[in-house]
C-alpha cells in the first residue's frame, strides 16, 4: 500500500471551446485521444514486469490513473476564460462524460474568435495550477498534458486569469521552461497547423521525438511528447516491419474514411495483435458519422499556406457556421418528449455538414484559385437571384398565382434566396452528382449554395427541434464527390403555395454592436430570437439570412400613432419577435435580448436590419421597435427597394432650446391656435419678442433680488458692529477691578478717607469691625455726610444702594486690604496668624504704601480710643 501513491499516472486534457474542434469531437476521441491513453496504458503498465503478471498489473494500474481536465474559451468570455476546470480524479466518469455529454465540459460553447484567436495562455496556466496542486500532496509516476486545439492562440501575453501569483509572468517564451520544469510530457493535437503550439511543443521534448503510430487525417497534426514506441524485446521490429509501414501508407495515401470503418487501427496498436480485442470496448466512439471521402495525397512535409477567402465566401461561411453552432445548441437541450432514436439520428446528420463544412473551407483556404472561381460563381447567383425575387415581388403585387407558383417551383429547384443567406447556388446541384470530384476546376459554390439554403429551410420546419430532421444534401454513397442533395422535392415542404396565408417563422441570430455589463467593452452582442409573421408568401423566412447585423436608425424614433399610420400607408408585412428558448443558455440568451429593448427605449431608437436586395446593393429590410414594454416588434418590406424612408419627428419638438419649448407650452388654446396659423416668419418674430420679453423680466428680477440682497448685507453688517461694541465694552469692563468698576457710581463726598485702616482690620488686637459706625458715617445725615450737601435727601432705592455700595467698600477695605505680605506684622502678634494688611490693596490703592511708622501709629490711635474705636474699646 506504501507504493501505490508513486504508481499514479497523472493526464491532464486541455481543450479549446470552439465550435470548430466540436464539430470533430467525436472523431477526435475516438481516432486520437483513446490510442494515446491506450499507449500510456500499455507503457506503464509493462514496465519491469514478467509477462504472465502483466495483465494483472494492467488492472492495478488502470485503477490508479488520474485525469484532469481544463477547457478555455475566447478572452471576453463571461465570467472567466477558462470554462471548466477539474481536478485529478478516476477517468471513468470522466471519460464518460467527455463522450457522451461535452458541452457540459465546455466543449462548442464558444467560437473561434473572429480571428482574434483563443485564450490557450489561460489554459496552459490553469493545467500548470493543477499540477502544482498535485504534487503538493503526491509525487505521480508520470505526468502528462495532451492539448486539444484547431485556433490560433490570442495575442496575450501574459495570463490574467491564474490562482498563482508565482505563474504571474509567464509568457509564451517561458512556458516551454515551465512544463519541463514541472516534469510534464506535453502533447498536441492540432485540427489545423498552429505553429506557436507546435513550438511550444518542440521546446519541452527531451531526446528523440517520435511520431504518432495511428493514420491523421489532413490538415490534422500531432505532436507527441514522452510517448516512445513500445518495448524493442518483440515489438521494435513490429512496429518496423515492411507490412506496417505498407498499411499506415495505404491508410494514409487512401480517402479518409468514417470512424467506424477505421476502428480496428485508431482503436488498437498495429504492433500487437491481441491487444485489440481487448483494448476497442474501453471508450467506443461516441457517434459513427459517415464523413465525406476526399481523395487526399500523403501529408506534405513542407507546412500548409492558407490565404484569405473572398469576401463573399467569407459571408457564407460565418452564416454557416453561425447555424450549424446553433443546431449543435439545440440539440445539447432536447426538447421533452424527444425519443433518443431521434436525438441520435440529427447527431449523425448534424456531424455529415460540419464535416462538409470544414473540407469545402479547407479546401477554399488552401486553393485562391478554386476560392476565386467559387465567388464569381456566387456573384453570378446573387444576380440570378435578385432577378427571381424582383419578379416574385411584381407578381405579389398584381396577385397573379401563376407567377408565385413558377417561383416555387424554382425555389424547388435550387434557386436562392436573399443574400447574404448561406445561399449561393443557381442550378441544382443534383445534376453534379456524378460529376468531377471537386476541384479548380468545378467551382463548390453551387453545392454548398444549396446545402446552405437546405439547412435553413429545414431548420424552420416546425416539430423538430428547429433542426433539419433529414439532409438528403449529403453523400449517401461512399464515393470521392463533395456533398451534393441527392432529393430535391422535400425542399418543397416549407415552401407556401400560392394564396396561403398561414403563419411562417424565422430563427436565427440578432447581431448589434453593445457594451460588455462587467467590463464594459465594446464587444458584439448576440441573440437567438424567434420571428413570427402572418402572410408567408410575402414573408418567405427561407430567404433571409441566419443572422441579422443591427443598425441604429438615423433619426429618433416617432410617436406610436405616427408610426402605425406610416406603417399602414406602406406595404409591409407586421413581426412578431420574441427571444428563443431552445438555446444552451436561455437565462443570458434573454438578457441580452432584454438589453436590446431596453436600448432602444433608452436611445428611443429603431433597429435596422439589411441584406443584399434585388440589384444587388444592400438594403435595409426590417424595421424592429419596441411596441410597448417588453415587447419588440417589427416591419418586413418585400418589394424592391426595401424599407423606405422613415418618419422624421417634428421639428420644433427636436430642434428649439429649452426656453422656447417652456414659451409654447405655456400658451392657451386660442394663442396656440393663433400662433399655429402665423408663417415661418412670423413665427419666428414673435418666438424672438416673447423671448425677449422673458429676459427682460428674468434681468428685472435679477435686479430686485440682487439689491433686496446688497440691503440685507448692509443690515447684517450694522448689526455685527453693534454687537463687536458692546462686547468691547463688556471685555473693558470685566479686565477693569472691582474698585474702578464703582469709582463711576460712587459719590467722591462718600470715600472713606478718614476711616484708619486698623479699624476694620479685625486680627489686630482688641480691635474688630465696628459696623454700625461704618454704617452710621455713610448715611445720610451721618456724621461724615458730604460737606456743603446739609439738605440733600437721596431716594429710598439711592440710599440702599449708597449703603450696599459703602458697605463693599467698607468690607474690601477691611479684608481685601488685609491679606497683603506676611513680614510685616509686629513682634507681639507673632502668636496669632501672620496676615497683614496689603499696602497695595483697598481704597487708598495707588497712594504710598503703609510703613511700620504709620501702623504703630494707627496701634496707637486705637489704644486711646476714638470714635471709631473696635471691639476692644468697649
Amino acid at each position: 500500500m506504501s507504493e501505490a501513491p508513486a504508481q499514479i499516472i497523472a493526464i491532464l486534457c486541455v481543450i479549446e471551446s470552439s465550435l470548430t474542434l466540436a464539430t470533430e469531437w467525436p472523431q477526435v476521441q475516438a481516432e486520437y485521444l483513446v490510442p494515446l491513453l491506450h499507449r500510456l496504458g500499455e507503457l506503464h503498465s509493462t514496465t519491469h514486469v514478467r509477462p504472465r503478471r502483466a495483465r494483472a498489473l494492467r488492472r492495478l494500474t488502470s485503477s490508479q490513473f488520474r485525469l484532469a481536465f481544463v477547457s478555455y474559451g475566447t478572452a471576453d468570455t463571461v465570467p472567466s476564460p477558462v470554462l471548466s476546470k477539474i481536478f485529478f480524479s478516476n477517468p471513468t466518469p470522466m471519460m464518460n462524460q467527455m463522450r457522451e455529454e461535452p458541452h457540459k465540459l465546455g466543449i462548442g460553447r464558444t467560437g473561434s474568435g473572429d480571428g482574434y484567436g483563443m485564450a490557450a495562455l489561460e489554459g496552459m496556466v490553469a493545467a500548470l495550477e493543477l499540477f502544482d496542486t498535485l504534487k503538493s500532496s503526491i509525487e505521480p509516476l508520470a505526468c502528462h498534458i495532451i492539448h486539444l486545439a484547431a485556433t490560433h492562440p490570442d495575442p496575450a501575453e501574459r495570463p490574467m486569469w491564474n490562482v498563482s501569483p508565482a505563474l504571474d509572468s509567464v509568457t509564451w517564451d517561458t512556458l516551454p521552461a515551465e512544463i519541463k520544469k514541472r516534469g510534464v510530457h506535453y502533447s498536441n493535437i492540432l485540427l489545423r497547423p498552429i505553429p506557436r503550439l507546435a513550438q511550444v511543443q518542440a521546446a519541452t521534448v527531451v531526446g528523440p521525438a517520435h511520431g504518432a503510430w495511428f493514420p491523421i487525417r489532413s490538415p490534422h497534426a500531432i505532436n507527441l511528447g514522452g510517448f516512445p514506441p513500445k518495448g524493442t524485446k518483440r515489438t521494435g521490429s513490429v512496429d518496423r516491419s515492411p507490412e506496417m509501414a505498407k498499411r499506415a501508407k495505404m491508410l494514409l495515401s487512401s480517402p479518409v474514411k468514417s470512424p467506424a470503418a477505421a476502428s480496428p487501427v485508431p482503436h488498437s496498436s498495429p504492433p500487437q495483435p491481441p491487444p485489440p480485442t481487448t483494448k476497442t470496448p474501453l471508450i467506443p466512439p461516441a457517434v459513427p458519422p459517415v464523413a465525406p471521402s476526399v481523395p487526399t495525397a500523403p501529408a506534405p512535409a513542407a507546412p500548409v499556406q492558407y490565404y484569405p477567402l473572398p469576401p463573399v465566401l467569407a459571408e457564407r461561411y460565418r452564416a454557416v457556421e453561425l447555424s450549424l453552432r446553433a443546431q449543435a445548441s439545440d440539440l445539447s437541450k432536447p426538447a421533452p418528449g424527444t425519443s433518443p432514436q431521434f436525438i441520435a439520428q440529427q447527431r449523425t446528420e448534424l456531424a455529415k455538414r460540419i464535416q462538409w463544412y470544414k473540407e469545402q473551407k479547407e479546401k477554399h483556404l488552401r486553393d485562391p484559385v478554386a476560392a476565386a472561381a467559387a465567388a464569381a460563381q456566387a456573384e453570378e447567383a446573387i444576380a440570378k437571384a435578385a432577378a427571381a425575387r424582383a419578379s416574385a415581388a411584381s407578381a405579389t403585387n398584381t396577385a397573379t398565382g401563376q407567377t408565385a407558383t413558377d417561383l416555387a417551383a424554382k425555389i424547388g429547384q435550387g434557386q436562392p434566396g436573399a443574400p447574404p443567406a448561406p445561399v449561393a447556388g443557381g442550378q441544382n446541384p443534383a445534376q453534379q452528382a456524378t460529376g468531377p470530384p471537386l476541384g479548380i476546376q468545378m467551382p463548390p459554390s453551387a453545392d454548398m449554395a444549396a446545402q446552405m439554403q437546405k439547412l435553413l429551410e429545414q431548420k424552420n420546419r416546425p416539430g423538430h427541434l428547429n433542426l433539419p430532421p433529414q439532409l438528403p444534401l449529403q453523400p449517401q454513397q461512399p464515393q470521392p464527390q463533395p456533398p451534393a442533395p441527392v432529393q430535391q422535392p422535400p425542399q418543397q415542404q416549407p415552401t407556401p403555395g400560392p394564396g396561403q396565408a398561414q403563419t411562417r417563422m424565422w430563427q436565427g441570430m440578432l447581431s448589434w454592436r453593445g457594451t460588455d455589463s462587467e467590463t464594459h467593452i465594446r464587444k458584439d452582442v448576440q441573440a437567438r430570437v424567434m420571428i413570427h409573421g402572418q402572410n408567408a408568401e410575402l414573408m418567405r423566412p427561407e430567404t433571409w439570412p441566419s443572422m441579422m447585423s443591427l443598425a441604429p436608425s438615423q433619426h429618433h424614433a416617432v410617436s406610436p400613432q405616427v408610426l402605425q399610420g406610416w406603417l399602414a400607408r406602406h406595404k409591409c408585412v407586421p413581426l412578431v419577435v420574441v427571444a428563443s428558448p431552445h438555446v444552451q443558455d436561455p437565462k443570458g440568451n434573454q438578457e441580452h435580448f432584454t438589453a436590446l429593448m431596453r436600448l432602444l427605449s433608452e436611445k428611443n431608437l429603431y433597429a435596422l436590419a439589411a441584406w443584399n436586395g434585388p440589384d444587388g446593393i444592400q438594403e435595409n429590410r426590417v424595421l424592429f421597435f419596441v411596441l410597448k414594454p417588453n415587447h419588440l416588434a417589427g416591419a418586413y418590406f418585400p418589394l424592391p427597394g426595401g424599407m423606405p424612408e422613415l418618419p422624421k419627428p417634428e421639428t420644433v419638438q427636436t430642434t428649439l432650446p429649452p426656453q422656447v419649448m417652456s414659451i409654447l407650452s405655456s400658451l392657451g388654446p386660442k394663442e396656440q391656435a393663433m400662433f399655429t396659423s402665423l408663417t415661418s416668419d412670423k413665427k419666428m418674430a414673435w418666438l424672438k419678442a416673447a423671448m425677449q420679453q422673458r429676459a427682460a423680466k428674468l434681468q428685472q428680477a435679477q435686479q430686485q433680488q440682487q439689491q433686496q440682497q446688497q440691503q440685507q448685507q448692509q443690515q447684517q453688517q450694522q448689526q455685527q458692529q453693534q454687537q463687536q461694541q458692546q462686547q468691547q465694552q463688556q471685555m473693558q469692563q470685566m479686565q477693569a477691578g472691582p474698585s474702578q468698576m464703582q469709582a463711576p457710581t460712587m459719590n467722591p463726598g462718600q470715600m472713606p478717607v478718614n476711616v484708619p485702616p486698623g479699624a476694620l482690620n479685625p486680627w489686630l488686637p482688641n480691635n474688630g469691625p465696628n459696623m454700625t459706625a461704618i454704617l452710621g458715617k455713610y448715611a445720610p445725615g451721618g456724621a461724615n455726610a458730604p460737606m456743603g450737601m446739609p439738605n440733600s435727601t437721596p431716594s429710598p432705592a439711592q440710599q440702599q444702594q449708597n449703603a450696599m455700595m459703602n458697605l463693599a467698600a467698607g468690607m474690601n477695605f477691611g479684608t481685601m486690604g488685609g491679606m497683603g505680605g506676611m513680614g510685616q506684622m509686629p513682634p507681639g502678634a507673632q502668636g496669632m496668624h501672620r496676615r497683614t494688611p496689603s499696602g497695595g490693596a483697598g481704597p487708598g490703592a495707588g497712594q504710598a504704601p503703609l510703613t511700620r511708622e504709620m501702623m504703630q501709629s494707627f496701634m496707637q490711635r486705637n489704644q486711646e480710643g476714638g470714635a471709631n474705636g473696635g471691639m476692644g474699646g468697649m
